[in-house]
């Protein structure tokens, strides 16, 4: 999940629309003022669909300090996913610096994956049930009142945990008589 925002909302009635490309795939996000401190908003990334809601405790829209909280909840193959934000920017001229702190709680259903060709299973995912925490900081250089330029750094904690799941679960499919394997940490 992409988080690119800023505590501030958007303020009601206006809109904010967020489309990148990266390693992950692409993502598109639409942002509402329903108030001026409440947005509505739609995430779609490669692999997922969701919806979130923001509340700007403190909303500094003309500069200074902003603090936010968020919600929000969503489907991807094979899987579901809700989680819970708490978001400080601070808006300084045409340079605003941002860092969200993310919980993130995600369900799974099995899933095979096939060879298009023979029909054989190539690898299978396990029901699981896993969260993790993300932190994201990243600055937006304002142009214009109205159009941002994002520099963004992440850093996600636990991914090694759900990576060497997989990694396990592949190398027993192709390998059924590894029996003895072990969780890389």
């Amino acid at each position: 999940l992409v988080q690119h925002e800023t505590a501030r909302s958007v303020g009601k009635g206006d809109h904010e629309i967020i489309a990148g490309y990266g390693q992950a795939g692409y993502v598109l996000k639409w942002n509402a003022g329903v108030t001026e401190n409440v947005d509505f908003g739609i995430h779609w990334e490669s692999l997922s669909f969701g919806i979130r809601g923001k509340y700007s405790i403190i909303n500094g829209r003309s500069g200074g300090l902003s603090l936010a909280g968020a919600i929000g909840a969503g489907s991807s193959i094979g899987g579901s996913h809700h989680y819970g934000d708490v978001m400080v920017s601070y808006l300084s001229g045409f340079f605003e610096s941002y860092a969200t702190g993310r919980f993130v709680q995600v369900s799974t259903d099995p899933v095979e994956f096939r060879n298009a060709e023979t029909g054989q299973t190539a690898f299978t995912v396990s029901s699981a049930q896993y969260n993790y925490r993300q932190v994201i900081v990243g600055s937006r250089f304002w142009r214009r009142s109205r159009r941002s330029i994002l520099v963004v750094a992440f850093n996600v904690r636990s991914v090694r945990l759900v990576v060497a799941d997989f990694r396990c679960q592949l190398i027993h499919r192709l390998d059924p008589s590894a029996h003895n394997l072990k969780r890389v940490a």
